[in-house]
């Protein structure tokens, strides 16, 4: 039985000594048209050592042709690096596929510091947007100190996930 993986929303990010932890936990199953904006990113990476990974990621729609993700995502994956992205629907093998022309990774990404953690995606292909495939509206004006919402891909479960 394969993995399944859906998108979520994420309900609560954990805040220790005002510092901002790397564990999102909760959520729920969310429909794809309350985040439109979201796309799946599956990443096959060759490292420079010519050691291959796997890995999954989110990321958000800019426009047609470009999405935004986490520079994390792609930081080390050489040139023959597979990556392809799925946009329209929870699970990630419907919706819409297309695969990646290149990707733009912040030049003053430091991985060690986690800062500048960002990245662009330029698409092979023009996503359709629909009611489900929209680009994100990106505020002028953020509220500070506010509750937020989260949408990612993963589990709602953490015991489904152990082994």
């Amino acid at each position: 039985m394969g993995t399944r993986f859906n998108c979520v929303l994420l309900c609560l990010i954990s805040f220790v000594n005002g510092k901002l932890e790397p564990i999102v936990v909760g959520g729920s199953f969310a429909h794809i048209s309350h985040f439109p904006h979201s796309v799946f990113m599956s990443v096959h990476c060759l490292e420079e050592n010519d050691i291959e990974l796997s890995w999954i990621c989110g990321g958000s729609i800019l426009n047609q042709v470009i999405t935004l993700t986490a520079a994390h995502c792609l930081y080390g994956c050489n040139q023959n690096s597979t990556v392809s992205v799925g946009v329209g629907h929870v699970h990630k093998d419907y919706g819409d596929h297309t695969t990646v022309h290149s990707y733009f990774i912040h030049e003053d990404y430091d991985v060690t510091l986690a800062i500048n953690d960002i990245a662009l995606v330029r698409l092979n292909t023009k996503l359709k947007f629909s009611e489900n495939v929209k680009r994100i509206i990106l505020m002028k004006h953020p509220p500070y100190h506010e509750k937020a919402q989260i949408a990612g891909w993963g589990i709602t479960n953490v015991s489904s996930f152990l082994i």
